[in-house]
Formats: structure tokens, C-alpha cells, sequence
């Protein structure tokens, strides 16, 4: 197990999960300046759009425009991850015999006569065998599961007191007949 590389299964998705939120928070900044913003004249100027339309008022109908900040008819994508899970499931299964055998044998033989023109013979023996088998073996299973959910956030306080005073920007004007 001390050679499983923790730091790079569990921190790998968690430090993705964190460029991931980064790259969010971007892209959101992004489509503020893309989508909100226009340059003239070398200004940012809040991008609007404008609508013609009639009304009816006093008996008569009195033709007006209606000017809108681009940005406020669109969502804002705000996302962040919610939730983070990180399943790691390690099977280590391990078998390890070992075996050590050992043979000894020892012999002697002795033979001999009687009187002076016998022989006599020694014989001795000595035999030492020893053996040793290791089996080893490993098996490694492992599973990693990764769980990310991801939603719509909250508008940050900021945007939301920009977004309320480009809606103090409305005007509904008459126009000239």
C-alpha cells in the first residue's frame, strides 16, 4: 500500500476540479466583456438594445423606444462545482510460500579379519542436502471513480449592485412621430 501514489490518484481530480473552477470564473469574465461591452472610440461603452414600439394613451398612440443593456436579457454563466467525490478502491491480494527442505545421511561400514593377514576397512560416509523454494505473488486491482457536479451559482453581490444599476439605465423615451 505504501507504494500507491496517493498524492497524484486523490490529488490529481481535486487539483482539476480547482483549474476547472478557475477556468469557469474566466469564462465568465470573458462573456461579461464580450457580450456586455462594446469599444467605440477607444471606450468601453455598455452594449444596448433598443426597441420601437406603439402605445395607446389619452386616445392616441404615441410611439416609443425602449433602451436595454445587452447584458441584462441574457444569463450570466455562473458555475461553480458543487460537489466532488473521489472513490478509490484498492484490492491487493498477496500469497507467499516458502519451502525449505533439507536431506542428511550418514553411513559407515567397518570390516575386518582375525590375525595378522586380515584386512580390516573403515568406510565412512556424510552427505548433507539442503534446499530452499520462495514463491511470491501479487496481485494489484485498483478502481478510481470520480464524481463531479456542477450547477448554476449565485450571482456574486458585486455583479448583482451592477446589474441593478445598469436597470436604472432603462428609458423608455418618446419618439418623435
Amino acid at each position: 500500500m505504501n507504494a500507491l501514489p496517493f498524492k497524484t490518484l486523490i490529488g490529481g481530480p481535486l487539483t482539476a476540479a480547482i483549474q476547472a473552477q478557475a477556468l469557469a470564473a474566466k469564462n465568465t469574465v470573458d462573456f461579461i466583456h464580450d457580450v456586455g461591452f462594446q469599444l467605440v472610440n477607444g471606450k468601453n461603452l455598455v452594449r444596448t438594445v433598443s426597441f420601437n414600439y406603439a402605445k395607446f394613451e389619452n386616445g392616441s398612440f404615441t410611439n416609443y423606444t425602449l433602451t436595454v443593456p445587452f447584458i441584462l436579457m441574457l444569463p450570466i454563466p455562473y458555475i461553480e462545482l458543487e460537489e466532488i467525490t473521489i472513490d478509490l478502491n484498492v484490492k491487493l491480494n498477496s500469497v507467499d510460500r516458502t519451502e525449505h527442505q533439507t536431506d542428511f545421511k550418514t553411513y559407515a561400514e567397518v570390516s575386518g579379519s582375525f590375525g595378522w593377514w586380515s584386512k580390516v576397512n573403515f568406510k565412512a560416509g556424510f552427505s548433507y542436502q539442503s534446499q530452499n523454494k520462495y514463491t511470491g505473488e501479487t496481485k494489484r486491482e485498483y478502481a478510481l471513480n470520480i464524481h463531479v457536479e456542477a450547477g448554476q451559482a449565485g450571482m456574486p453581490k458585486g455583479t448583482e449592485k451592477i446589474l441593478d444599476i445598469l436597470e436604472s439605465v432603462i428609458v423608455e423615451v418618446p419618439k418623435d412621430n
